[in-house]
């Protein structure tokens, strides 16, 4: 199987990983990192309220719930040492504009599901864990569907979490899990 194809480039939530996990490594400011490595890469799919942010000389956290708190938070994940630390450093990539209760959810609980899974947890752990400390439904999702275009409002919150931690705790193989989320 080929996983990609000759129209493949990095997406928003690429460049602003990698931020995170430079902040990290350099010890570096992460709102400062975030906003310096957007802007270069101004043309990566960025969000109309991150475009605002990016374009502020004093960017400010604007309480976005979004999903991008989740899809760059895997430095943290990967790099914290102890679930605590793990768990500041999630923080950490979501405040500078996901600073919603939402937005730190979505980057614990992603950051979290690395560090177990990195650390030896099994994928029952990881689902349990989930559904107690962040209070998951695994089974469907709980926000309302709003039809946006071709996208629905569950894409746009961290609580699509749900059903991708279903999907990746019941796969068997990386292919699998990465072609169905």
């Amino acid at each position: 199987m080929k996983l990609f194809n000759s129209r493949a480039h990095f997406t928003d939530d690429t460049v602003l990983t990698f931020a995170c996990a430079e902040a990290f490594i350099d010890d570096l400011d992460m709102t400062m990192n975030l906003w310096k490595c957007a802007n270069e890469h101004r043309h990566a799919g960025f969000g109309s309220k991150f475009k605002l942010w990016m374009a502020s000389h004093n960017p400010q956290p604007y309480r976005s719930l979004g999903n991008g708190s989740a899809m760059r938070c895997s430095p943290a994940g990967w790099l914290a040492k102890t679930e605590e630390e793990c768990i500041r450093m999630a923080h950490e990539t979501a405040a500078p504009t996901h600073n919603h209760q939402e937005g730190f959810k979505g980057a614990e609980a992603t950051a979290l599901t690395i560090f177990h899974l990195k650390n030896g947890k099994d994928k029952a752990f990881v689902r349990e864990y989930s559904k107690g400390s962040f209070k998951m439904v695994l089974a469907k999702n709980i926000l309302p569907k709003k039809d946006y275009g071709n996208y629905n409002a569950v894409a746009f919150s961290c609580d699509s979490w749900d059903p991708r931690l279903k999907r990746i705790t019941s796969g068997e193989l990386f292919l699998e899990v990465i072609t169905s989320l």
